[in-house]
């Protein structure tokens, strides 16, 4: 018996290396000859149906890309930038160039080297004008990258150079101490011209239409399940303890549970009522860098009055909605979530003012009455945008308290994903639930970008906030730029300010995991967990 498993392994260890998909019943084989436990289930609430950096929309996707691709950056244990690709980095003196040197023995899963044409060829794609891809942003800080992306000049100009087949040279417009951070983001992965081309639209729709350079290959990639297997041809695979690593996507939160309480599942996310499982070894808390808010359309002239946007802030008690979440989330004290931390190790609450919201509902109905004499008008029936089901219970919350609060009616609305786009472009709605999630340790990421894009014509028409945005992406003193964050995000944010943006909840996950998985790291920005180090101990 033993050689006749020794020749199974051997006739289907190409098929895996190739990223193909195994014969229907291969999978039982498998996992039986891999009874040591080092075979982890797992779930992802939803997934992408092409796993295609430029046309990722969820962070699930993220989540799969972190594990089956490696950029020149990883980000580590403690959530930071460590190698990958790249076994060294040189960054010149003015913090404008960074040299990257590609390890020897990168390898992609069909056997052929990781180049540095293939980082050139994946970050200038998602350059591309006419992908219009959402992750462009990232590369915004390099020189030309964001004309380019704008159709203004031609590729050739953007700071991306190959020097050789081991050596990428990237020109920033201005040094940027997150460079690394963003290098570090699974979108950011090389990828293969020739398997992009042999595809097309197809690829990244399957696991054997791409091809692997991560610590995990797929060799399963369907809408109910995805399969990973260990890299054989990764550079650091001696570090790699998983065999396999099966990824249900389940939409059903009590399926999920149950499944876990069976023994079919090794991780599971806790839905509803954390609190009955926060005594369980098993119980897993993480918070994201991720904040909740309420955005009022500032075209409109009801909220274009400061005394109604801050009568609105004053009137919702976060804590009330994050009891009725019951998934781990905490009340958000400003725009910006506790996770990030500065480059002194604090955390950039502890460095701000620590909170900048508050519950008040007398204080929120002077402050209406004030804004109806300014508007010298009734309070218009108001349409609220819900995103999706999951944030029903949020918008519900609001909805009473604003009534109980401020009397004022409101129409809940949760359209399907396209007509919500549309009347989000278009402006037909009062309010919206919206979140922003950081995609690396930095502040800025909420602030800067939001009160670029948020305020609109409010932030032109004021000029200390405006002023403050521009010295705070000019400057290179981080402790500079701390204090003109700190100002931008109380401006923004305090009911005594502007109150442009209200806060709710940041977000937070629970889960079931069992005792004797180690190693399994959760990022708080970013994808959301890494399973190279992750292991299944006796």
């Amino acid at each position: 018996m033993k050689n006749i498993k020794y020749w199974i392994c051997l006739l289907i260890l190409p098929l895996i290396l190739a990223g193909c998909e195994l014969p229907m019943g291969w999978g039982a084989n498998l996992n039986r000859g891999l009874e040591d436990g080092q075979v982890l289930r797992m779930t992802e609430p939803r997934m992408d149906a092409r796993l295609d950096p430029v046309y990722l929309s969820e962070i699930n996707g993220l989540n799969v890309l972190n594990n089956v691709t490696e950029p020149l950056m990883r980000m580590g244990k403690e959530h930071r930038p460590v190698p990958g690709m790249a076994e060294d980095v040189q960054v010149s003196e003015d913090g404008k160039i960074y040299t990257f040197k590609i390890r020897n023995d990168a390898k992609w899963s069909d056997g052929k080297a990781v180049t540095a044409h293939d980082f050139a060829y994946a970050w200038k794609r998602l350059l591309e004008p006419k992908h219009k891809s959402s992750f462009a942003s990232v590369l915004y800080g390099i020189k030309n990258a964001y004309l380019y992306q704008q159709g203004k000049v031609s590729q050739d100009v953007v700071g991306i150079k190959v020097v050789d087949d081991l050596t990428l040279q990237v020109k920033l417009s201005k040094p940027d101490k997150n460079f690394l951070s963003k290098v570090a983001l699974p979108i950011l992965a090389p990828q293969r011209q020739d398997i992009i081309e042999k595809y097309n639209e197809q690829y990244a729709t399957s696991s054997n239409t791409m091809v692997y350079n991560g610590p995990f290959v797929m060799i399963t990639f369907t809408p109910s399940k995805i399969v990973l297997m260990k890299n054989n041809t990764y550079w650091d695979r001696s570090n790699v303890s998983l065999k396999m690593v099966e990824i249900h996507v389940m939409k059903d939160p009590e399926k999920e549970k149950e499944l876990y309480n069976q023994g079919q599942l090794d991780v599971a996310r806790i839905h509803d009522d954390p609190e009955g499982f926060q005594q369980s070894s098993e119980y897993v808390h993480t918070e994201m860098a991720q904040t909740h808010y309420l955005f009022m359309n500032l075209n409109k002239p009801f909220f274009q009055n400061e005394h109604i946007r801050k009568a609105i802030s004053l009137a919702i008690d976060r804590r009330v909605i994050v009891r009725r979440l019951k998934d781990g989330s905490k009340v958000a004290e400003g725009m910006v979530p506790p996770e990030l931390i500065t480059s002194e190790g604090q955390t950039y609450r502890n460095v701000s003012l620590k909170s900048l919201v508050s519950y008040n509902p007398e204080k929120a109905k002077k402050y209406l009455a004030n804004g109806l004499r300014e508007l010298d008008e009734r309070p218009p029936s108001l349409r609220f945008l819900v995103p999706d089901d999951k944030r029903k219970k949020v918008a519900i919350e609001i909805k009473k308290q604003l009534q109980e609060n401020l009397g004022l009616d409101i129409l809940l609305e949760t359209p399907e994903p396209e007509k919500l786009e549309s009347l989000k472009q278009t402006g037909q709605y009062d309010f919206m639930l919206d979140s922003w999630t950081a995609d690396i340790n930095d502040p800025g990421t909420f602030l800067e970008l939001l009160s670029s894009k948020t305020g609109r014509d409010l932030i032109q028409q004021s000029s200390v906030l405006t002023n403050l945005v521009e010295l705070s992406q000019k400057t290179t003193d981080e402790e500079k730029r701390l204090t003109y964050l700190t100002r931008i995000e109380k401006l923004l944010i305090d009911p005594d300010q502007l109150a442009i943006v209200i806060p709710l909840y940041y977000q937070g996950e629970t889960f079931l995991q069992r005792s004797n998985i180690k190693d399994f790291i959760r990022h708080p920005f970013g994808a959301e967990y890494s399973l190279k180090w992750a292991y299944i101990s006796k």
